[in-house]
């Protein structure tokens, strides 16, 4: 049950209107009896003690910004210029920006930061980005254990940071200058000014692959960006490792030649190719499905 006060939404002894908006974040994609599976509003509606559940309600789909899609022409609609004091959830935003010329000159991947928002999407050029949420993620990040029963607790990574903080930009969706960016902030409060184009140096590159992917001739690709060479080999395993990038754990099998043998096709190397077979790492645990891991660092090439 959710209440809301009446005096605080503005509701009054004369004629208003209430409008009820239900965000569908997902639905459960596994289980039995998914066709009962209902989101929204699933009883009864109260307004005080008055049940008003039948008087009579319209339903639309989507928000009418979405639907006349001022993310890809945002002079449709009238904008203000005072934002100062917005915090109702909900609100749109647009602006014109330029890409700074050290990024935009730079080869290195671009990125928004949207550190100073809370939740919502965002759209440059017509493109969309995808959501951004600065909800914290709590919990247990250290062990990761796919086997059993799923629950939402499981396997997570990257406790303490934000959900979603950083859109990747594709640099062809960019122009140098002159960039129409459009937000819907759905919890409508945050810090516009903070919102900033950045670039991101990746210098951490991870990789893994099982022997039951459908190929003939099964090899791990390692690339490092534009300009950058791998210089270290972080962890290697071929056998059953476990984890995610930069939380690669040994399992209990593993050959003891995984290192040496990526160092060896790896290092100095701006990308390498390995072959992910008997021939190159043996068998260390036979009968058992195995798979390699690799996380590599990289580092920019010294320009003399």
């Amino acid at each position: 049950e959710k209440g809301i006060n009446a005096e605080y939404m503005g509701i009054t002894q004369q004629s208003s209107k209430l409008k009820i908006l239900i965000s569908t974040m997902g639905l459960d994609n596994y289980g039995a009896d998914m066709q009962y599976i209902k989101k929204g509003l699933l009883g009864k509606v109260y307004l005080g003690s008055s049940d008003i559940t039948n008087l009579g309600w319209d339903h639309q789909v989507g928000l009418k910004g979405e639907s006349i899609q001022i993310f890809n022409n945002p002079s449709t609609v009238t904008w203000t210029t005072d934002y100062s004091s917005t915090t109702s959830p909900l609100t749109w935003y647009y602006t014109v920006v330029d890409v700074p010329g050290d990024i935009w000159n730079s080869s290195d991947p671009i990125i928004l930061d949207m550190s100073g928002m809370n939740k919502g999407n965002a759209w440059v050029n017509g493109h969309h980005l995808g959501r951004y949420w600065l909800i914290t993620a709590n919990g247990d990040c250290d062990s990761c254990d796919y086997a059993g029963t799923y629950n939402q607790g499981k396997c997570r990574i990257g406790c303490g940071r934000p959900s979603q903080d950083w859109l990747h930009i594709p640099r062809d969706w960019l122009n140098q200058h002159s960039n129409n960016i459009v937000l819907l902030e759905e919890w409508g409060f945050g810090d516009l000014g903070d919102i900033k184009f950045k670039s991101r140096i990746s210098n951490v590159v991870c990789a893994s692959i099982g022997e039951n992917y459908p190929s003939d001739n099964l090899f791990l690709q390692i690339e490092c960006g534009t300009s950058m060479t791998i210089t270290n080999v972080q962890f290697s395993s071929y056998g059953t490792p476990e984890g995610t990038c930069q939380r690669f754990v040994m399992g209990e099998c593993n050959a003891i030649n995984s290192s040496q043998i990526v160092e060896d096709l790896c290092n100095g190397k701006p990308s390498c190719r390995i072959p992910v077979s008997y021939s190159t790492f043996g068998d260390p645990c036979p009968g058992v499905n195995k798979r390699l891991n690799v996380q590599v660092q990289c580092a920019r090439i010294p320009i003399n």
